[in-house]
């Protein structure tokens, strides 16, 4: 596990910048009283986000940006007091709503005055999970009966890919923001001129990498690396500059297998390795699967690209056979045998495990989440954390595009919204003609 050590009591999470106060969360920027999120960046106070920008007191969303006390939120920006919104814009107390713009005192795409939405709205109770379920499944239901944009990409020009905002000249690239020039990227900001890398931000000229981040420049086949400068094959390496085949360096130049050198012999040292790696078709290649210090069904790759155990044995990685250590002595419930509605659920939750309603595996909330379904009136989840970060993943459809046509215009389009699932997809063109 890779932290920043700019990163405060954020022991259970990873890759992120400037954590503070952060559990189960997997990068970010600037993230502040996050839990069980991936990618927060300028979030607060805010529990289960996939992406997420300039957010605060969120519960649940895939990419909300610069949304207040919204829950279950869905690709929407600039919102505020809203619940169960998807591809929403500039809205402010509106619940079950999608594609609209610039609205206030919408139900389920229904316009009211505010008198009678806050009087209606007061029929809602998230805080019983029923009810809650209810809500969630008459959002997705409506969702297939409008229109959806087939790709997600916003101010960008000459690209190829999903998620790009305010990027140009991006090719088969997903999640990339205020980017140029790059092909096979993933999950970067601020990135220039890079090919085949995956977590970067801030960086140039990298190829060939994994979570290098952070002013880098000219750095090939590394992983976890800030503050690098032509490097090649590091891992897990901080402000350095030429170095070589290096594990946990600091502060160093010109070293190889982490052995100083000089200058001079430096050249002549990695003229000489280079060489008999190109001979033996080494060189060029990213670090061989089985090197990973992560099981390969705990990671990222497994949500996004799953294979099986045998798969993932055969090109020499680690699977992780999942043992359940339950303390002695604690009491195991099923979710339906706690009380339904958070306002009836007592401080006792927090020496209980819960048993996921899907896989039956154990589970426990803890107080900070407690106290958040609390102030927020929303009942506790029924499944476990790492089923819910999945649950996400799929409303960006694994980041998949494929060739469709507009469900309007039937021009061909690439789309991650198949029109043979249900959905009606539609091209940028014929989308902004009917939402905006």
């Amino acid at each position: 596990m890779t932290r920043d050590p700019a990163s405060i009591d954020s022991e259970y999470s990873s890759y992120g910048s400037k954590l503070k106060n952060c559990y189960y969360t997997f990068g970010g920027d600037n993230a502040e009283n996050t839990m069980f999120s991936i990618w927060p960046m300028n979030t607060k106070n805010s529990l289960d986000l996939l992406i997420s920008v300039n957010t605060d007191l969120c519960q649940e969303g895939v990419y909300p940006e610069n949304c207040y006390n919204c829950n279950f939120v869905y690709f929407s920006g600039d919102c505020l007091d809203c619940n169960f919104i998807y591809d929403c814009r500039n809205c402010n107390d509106c619940f079950g709503c999608v594609n609209l713009r610039n609205k206030k005192y919408c139900i389920f795409n229904i316009q009211y005055n505010k008198e009678d939405y806050f009087g209606k709205i007061k029929e809602y109770n998230l805080g019983n999970k029923e009810e809650l379920r209810k809500n969630k499944d008459k959002l997705e239901k409506l969702i297939y009966t409008l229109p959806v944009r087939a790709t997600r990409n916003e101010h960008s020009e000459n690209v190829l890919g999903n998620y790009l905002i305010g990027s140009k000249n991006c090719f088969n690239t997903n999640w990339a923001m205020h980017s140029d020039n790059l092909n096979y990227t993933d999950f970067v900001m601020r990135q220039k001129d890079s090919y085949d890398c995956t977590i970067s931000a801030s960086s140039e000229k990298i190829y060939g990498t994994s979570a290098v981040s952070r002013n880098c420049f000219n750095v090939k086949f590394s992983v976890y690396g800030r503050d690098l400068r032509d490097c090649e094959y590091t891992i897990n390496c901080k402000n350095c500059q030429y170095c070589f085949g290096c594990i946990g360096l600091e502060n160093a130049k010109f070293c190889i297998f982490n052995k100083q050198y000089t200058e001079e012999e430096y050249w002549k040292q990695v003229d000489d390795i280079k060489t008999k790696m190109l001979e033996d078709g080494e060189y060029g290649e990213f670090f061989p699967l089985s090197m990973s210090p992560f099981p390969y069904n705990a990671s990222l790759s497994n949500i996004i690209y799953p294979i099986s155990k045998e798969k993932v044995i055969e090109l020499g990685g680690w699977w992780y056979d999942e043992e359940t250590n339950i303390p002695e002595g604690m009491k195991l419930l099923k979710i339906d045998e706690i009380e339904s509605d958070i306002k009836n659920i007592t401080d006792d939750i927090l020496n209980i495990g819960i048993l996921s309603e899907r896989n039956g595996k154990p589970y426990r909330i803890v107080k900070e989440e407690l106290e958040f379904y609390r102030r927020k009136n929303i009942a506790i989840p029924t499944l476990t954390p790492y089923e819910r970060i999945i649950d996400r993943f799929k409303y960006v459809n694994n980041f998949k595009v494929f060739k469709d046509k507009c469900f309007k215009c039937r021009a061909e389009i690439l789309s991650s919204y198949a029109t043979s699932d249900g959905f009606k997809p539609y091209c940028d063109d014929c989308y902004k003609k009917e939402i905006y």
